[in-house]
């Protein structure tokens, strides 16, 4: 690049648009002077735009946000780094991170600013992301009611909410930076450990429910473990979640002891009504806070606030009100009217109020002044009633604003006025204003007199430009109009004929601006130069050859006096000042330089003049169309004969594209510089072998440490990241290639410690044609580190998310499902998709509908959050389920509402244990009230604690009374013996049953069967007593026993008279069988020996009946002696084998050996022969019958078992009843062997 062409300032602009850095250059009142292209990429104009001209405040979000910035601007004089936010062009809102400066120039006067601007909208958005998602985090942690600890792996707790550090018996502080072992017991702690070391070994969580002991007592916990991974996907820590099931485990224990649950729905109305409590208590202080709110504004208001009743007493002001008057508040509450103002200003006052407060109607800006401590105020007062609950007006409320100002402001107004007319009248030169309707408004006394000299109207007020003065030209009409449209002054020189005569005339049109700098009016000033003219025409006419010279000239030609004056300039003079001959004549030339001029070249020109020395300077000329033309002056001395200087002729030259170029070069190396020295980023510059030939020092020295020595001419990858070196260098290469580069990099500060920078490059050519890259490298490593924090953060949050068990969703304020977790899918039967077509409203069944919107409107948008409640979903498949919910409200960083999270539970299981709970709990009350027996419910002391009506109607008593009893008061004297023993019984089993003589209050006595319980009631252990009248049954059984003495009494009798003439039967027929058996007929014999059979059987019988007879004797005591039962089994079972043999039956013995056990033989015997004779008897040909033994305790249990018929429950009632017998005739079993029923 040649130096001719080499544009510091391009280069810069280029680079700034290559890196999407904004830079801009603006006036003192906001006009844009200068921009890059960025500027039009971040604001979405298109690149071609050209925006110099436009004003900041279109680019600003709203004008205080501007205003604070130039404030925070012209009071430092420079601003780095602020943050703000400004408007696209089509409205959207972005972040902007601006650095900027004042200029100004050498006498220290602010003349512009300038800086660069970048669009940061992504990092907000990304800081605004973290800080959503660590507050949705937040929130869930304290809305799920659940346990959550994050464990890092040296096992410290990093994290203990509220609700884990209740149940371990502290609070998070006393937790957190603590380990494992410092927390649990080292057992307990070692097990945990083992869990975290294969979650680090597998990197998969585990899941499981276990029982654990906290200083806060024994729970039941659903637990969850997690690995945290960071953004390489290694794991940092552990985050554990446990949900404390103790409660669900509780409620199966509630289902089978009712009492128990009782204590908890107690548990949960006090609760409930410490809840109410302290959200009344709450309602309270909002209400005392709104009240603080209320005086904080009122004291804010502007004006003058008050507010009196009907009766004329003030009950509030603000502070302003206290103030004018110079008193305290408290001296003016409870005062009238009448006690704070004179009186017919009070009368005035007090009117106004009765007028409101009976019409009950505002009364709106009354214009009235009062008497003060301060002097007189005028003021504009607003009164409107103030209503009671009922409606009725029962007082006024004013705002008085102070408007003192304006009417003095008015008053200074009408004073102008009369001075403005007064200076007008004074002129000597014709004068007239006119409106934008080209109406004259204003004439001055010397208009006057000149229209009168040409016999001209006088009359003008009113009438227009051409009806006043027809004679004007038809341009002069559009020369007024140019004026209210350019906004600028405009001097014409016009020729008219007026009395045969021609008058010339110079007319300075001036603009006169309203607040908003439109032009409203115009002032007219006409001065008649008709003399001038002809002077002038005279002198041109002198002069005619050599102004035909000048202006040929390419440079101004001046000619002045030998004081300096000027007397004559050419028009290329006039072209480069932008004055003219009358303006530059004499020393009116001054008044067209440059103001920051002017001083020095009045010094310089005069002093050359008085020294008669040559003048030479560079200086500029401010011209009145606004521009500024630089020129190079110059002018010697001219003499005459004898060498007096009589004046001075000179030129001067244009040099305003020449200072143009070089104001440029300055002002865009001077940009860089700034740029250069206060920019954020690292700019270097290297060349084709990555050595670092430039650089900002300031940037380098702040962000890395470096000094200039330290780095210039050492290779750029000395300082790079080794993982990052390769990649680099073919981005460099790939720079040098292509022209430009972007990427990310980590360099390393001067004690080793590495950042990331996010780098863009960009080739040029220097001075000597050499290839080189300038690179701009931004610190990111906040925004990775905010990136890195964000995905951990999302990550701790999806884990929480997903592993919960509750259902969570979170939707838009309209109540459109955007996400939830795999439980709340579940609990649904939805998947994802189909809810996101779907409000939750939907998911509602229409009767809860108006109870949700209620909720909503009171209670969810005023305090943010619902608090839990109960309603129902319908399922996908039409179902539908009870759920629990909490809902509370989200809001973005800028305080709007974005959405809502809900807390969904399904209380199906719950449902159902109240359901039988509460079916449990109307069970048992119909049972206690309704049962046929007599139910006490007593302490251990004895003291009835309550009774059912059997029981009042059981002892007599009213229930008043006998729950002023206590137990040993209801029986006898004589069973506190036996109480006692059974106490102690009772103690061990915590249930018993006996039978108990008691007293009636009439002190009937009677006999009762008691079963007595510990139960549970309201967390108090007590016993329930169920009593039952035996008396009947007593009385029965008497006579039972009575019975079975006579019984048995005729069993004895009746054995004895039988076998008197049995004996006699069966002797004769044994001796006739012996003695004639061989002589008798066969069929005789035959009778006989059925006879002697018949004689055996009822021998047999007989013998039972004495047996039974002796078993129900109270005198009988068993002779038991230590026998073999192994031996007795097998003897009986031989004694019986044959008759088993002939049915085809099989005996299976399984029995030990060598059982010796207490026993009285013969009886043994009987027994074991009859259970196997009826099993023999009972069981069909080729059956199976098995005898065998087993060891209980210290007794010996003997079963006999058949694969015969078998009985029903009511065959087994029989079967143990006296005489008891099961006939099994004509069941094809094919019996041959009778029994008596006997035993």
């Amino acid at each position: 690049m040649s130096k001719e062409n080499y544009s510091p300032e391009e280069l810069l602009f280029d680079t700034l648009d290559n890196l999407d850095i904004g830079f801009v250059k603006v006036s003192n009142d906001g006009t844009i002077l200068n921009h890059n292209l960025t500027f039009n990429k971040i604001f979405g104009y298109s690149l071609e735009k050209n925006l110099i001209g436009t004003k900041t405040l279109d680019y600003w979000l709203n004008s205080q946000e501007r205003n604070k910035f130039r404030e925070i601007l012209f009071k430092n004089g420079i601003v780095k780094k602020y943050i703000t936010l400004a408007k696209k062009l089509d409205g959207e809102k972005i972040f902007l991170q601006i650095n900027i400066k004042l200029n100004k120039n050498s006498k220290g006067e602010i003349i512009s600013s300038e800086g660069t601007f970048m669009d940061v909208t992504k990092r907000i958005k990304n800081e605004q992301q973290l800080s959503e998602s660590e507050m949705n985090y937040k929130n869930l942690l304290e809305h799920l009611g659940m346990l959550l600890l994050i464990i890092d792996r040296d096992e410290i707790f990093q994290v203990v909410n509220e609700k884990a550090a209740e149940n371990m018996g502290g609070k998070p502080t006393d937790f957190i930076g603590k380990s494992l072992n410092d927390v649990f017991p080292k057992d307990i702690a070692e097990n945990y450990g083992k869990i975290h070391q294969e979650i680090y070994k597998s990197g998969k969580g585990i899941t499981f429910e276990h029982i654990i002991n906290l200083p806060t007592g024994t729970g039941t916990f659903y637990t969850s473990e997690q690995p945290v991974k960071d953004i390489n996907g290694d794991i940092t820590a552990i985050q554990i979640i446990s949900l404390d099931i103790t409660e669900s485990t509780i409620t199966k224990h509630k289902l089978e002891e009712s009492e128990k649950k009782l204590k908890t729905l107690n548990s949960e109305l006090e609760q409930r009504i410490e809840e109410r409590t302290h959200e009344l208590n709450e309602s309270e202080i909002k209400h005392k806070n709104l009240s603080n709110e209320l005086k904080a504004i009122l004291d804010l208001i502007p004006g003058l606030v008050f507010c009196k009743d009907k009766n004329d007493i003030v009950t509030r002001v603000n502070q302003n009100f206290a103030e004018i008057l110079m008193l305290k508040k408290e001296d003016i509450i409870g005062k009238t009217t009448f006690d704070l103002f004179p009186e017919d200003q009070a009368r005035k006052f007090r009117e106004d109020d009765l007028e409101v407060i009976s019409s009950g109607i505002p009364k709106l800006n009354i214009e009235e002044s009062a008497d003060f401590p301060s002097g007189k105020t005028w003021f504009i007062t607003s009164k409107v009633p103030q209503f009671n609950e009922e409606g009725k007006s029962i007082g006024v409320i004013g705002l008085a604003i102070d408007i003192t100002e304006r009417k003095k402001a008015e008053q200074k107004l009408e004073e102008s006025g009369i001075l403005y007319r007064t200076t007008v009248d004074g002129l000597q030169d014709p004068l007239h204003v006119i409106n934008q309707n080209l109406e004259i408004i204003l004439i001055n006394d010397a208009l006057k007199q000149s229209v009168k000299l040409y016999g001209l109207y006088t009359d003008l007020i009113g009438k227009t430009i051409k009806e006043a003065f027809p004679f004007l030209h038809d341009n002069v009409l559009d020369e007024y109009r140019s004026v209210f449209n350019n906004k600028s002054t405009l001097l014409t020189v016009e020729t008219t004929t007026l009395d045969e005569k021609q008058v010339t005339t110079e007319t300075r049109k001036i603009p006169i601006f309203d607040d908003e700098e439109n032009v409203i009016q115009i002032i007219t000033i006409i001065r008649d130069i008709t003399e001038r003219k002809e002077a002038e025409q005279k002198l041109k006419e002198s002069k005619e050859k050599y102004s035909t010279l000048a202006k040929l000239s390419p440079v101004g030609i001046f000619h002045t006096d030998q004081k300096g004056d000027y007397l004559y300039i050419n028009e290329r003079w006039s072209q480069i000042a932008g004055l003219t001959l009358d303006e530059a004549l004499g020393g009116s030339w001054i008044g067209g330089l440059h103001p920051n001029d002017r001083k020095r070249v009045t010094a310089e020109w005069y002093n050359a003049v008085e020294n008669q020395v040559p003048f030479e300077s560079e200086y500029r000329f401010k011209r009145l169309d606004g521009k500024t033309s630089w020129v190079y002056g110059q002018a010697i001395a001219i003499k005459d004969d004898l060498g007096k200087i009589t004046g001075y002729v000179g030129t001067i030259t244009d040099i305003s594209a020449r200072k143009l170029t070089e104001l440029k070069l300055k002002e865009s190396e001077e940009k860089y510089r700034l740029i250069s020295e206060n920019a954020n980023d690292i700019i270097s510059i290297l060349n084709d072998k990555f050595e670092i030939e430039h650089f900002n020092e300031s940037a380098y020295q702040e962000l890395l440490g470096y000094s200039k020595d330290e780095v210039i001419g050492n290779l750029s990858l000395n300082y790079i990241h080794p993982d990052d070196i390769e990649r680099i260098v073919r981005l460099l290469k790939d720079c040098f290639k292509t022209g430009e580069g972007q990427g990310e990099v980590r360099i390393k500060n001067k004690i080793g410690k590495y950042f990331w920078f996010e780098a863009n490059g960009k080739t040029f050519l220097d001075n000597n044609g050499e290839k080189k890259i300038i690179i701009v490298s931004r610190n990111i490593t906040e925004r990775k580190k905010a990136e890195q924090k964000l995905k951990e953060s999302e990550e701790k949050y999806r884990t929480l998310f997903e592993s919960s068990k509750n259902g969570i969703m979170f939707t838009n304020m309209k109540g459109i499902i955007i996400d939830c977790n795999q439980a709340f899918l579940d609990m649904l039967g939805y998947t994802l998709g189909e809810l996101k077509e779907i409000s939750y409203h939907q998911l509602t069944p229409e009767k809860w509908h108006e109870m949700s919107t209620d909720i909503f409107n009171n209670q969810f948008l005023l305090k943010g959050y619902t608090g839990e409640f109960e309603k129902e979903y319908i399922r996908k498949d039409g179902t539908i389920i009870p759920i629990s919910i909490n809902v509370w409200l989200i809001k973005d960083d800028q305080g709007n509402n974005k959405g809502m999270w809900a807390i969904v539970r399904n209380i199906t299981e719950r449902k159902k244990a109240e359901l039988k709970l509460k079916e449990s709990e109307e069970k048992y009350n119909n049972l206690f009230q309704y049962s046929n027996d007599a139910i006490l419910l007593h302490d251990f002391e004895g003291n009835i604690l309550e009774v059912n009506d059997r029981a009042s109607d059981l002892f007599k008593y009213p229930k008043d009374e006998i729950l002023a009893l206590t137990t040993p008061m209801l029986r006898t004297s004589e069973e506190q013996e036996r109480r006692e023993a059974l106490d102690e019984e009772f103690s061990k089993k915590g249930f018993i049953k006996f039978e108990f003589n008691f007293v009636k209050k009439d002190g009937t006595i009677f006999p009762g069967e008691v079963s007595s319980r510990a139960i549970e009631i309201k967390g108090k252990k007590v016993i329930q007593a169920e009593i039952r009248d035996i008396s009947e049954r007593k009385m029965v059984e008497q006579e039972l026993r009575e019975i079975y003495r006579l019984k048995s009494e005729f069993l004895r009798r009746a054995s004895h008279e039988l076998k008197t003439p049995l004996i006699s039967i069966k002797g004769f027929s044994d001796l006739i069988l012996s003695l004639y058996a061989d002589q008798l007929d066969p069929a005789i014999t035959s009778k006989l020996r059925e006879i002697n059979n018949g004689c055996k059987r009822l021998q047999n019988i007989i013998n039972n009946l004495l047996k039974t007879s002796r078993l129900e004797s109270t005198e009988l005591k068993p002779k038991l002696q230590k026998e073999d039962l192994s031996f007795l089994i097998k003897f009986c079972m031989h004694e019986l084998e044959s008759l088993a043999k002939m049915r085809n039956q099989s005996i299976e013995l399984n029995i030990l050996n060598d059982l010796y056990a207490n026993i009285e033989k013969e009886e043994i015997h009987d027994v074991l022969s009859n259970l196997l004779t009826n099993a023999i008897k009972y069981t069909p040909p080729m059956g199976k019958i098995e005898i065998k033994t087993e060891l209980k305790e210290a007794s010996v249990v003997v079963s006999i078992k058949d694969n015969g018929i078998g009985f029903n429950n009511e065959q087994k009632k029989k079967i143990f009843q006296q005489f008891g017998k099961i006939e099994r005739y004509g069941q094809g079993l094919d019996l041959g062997i009778d029994g008596t029923g006997l035993g």
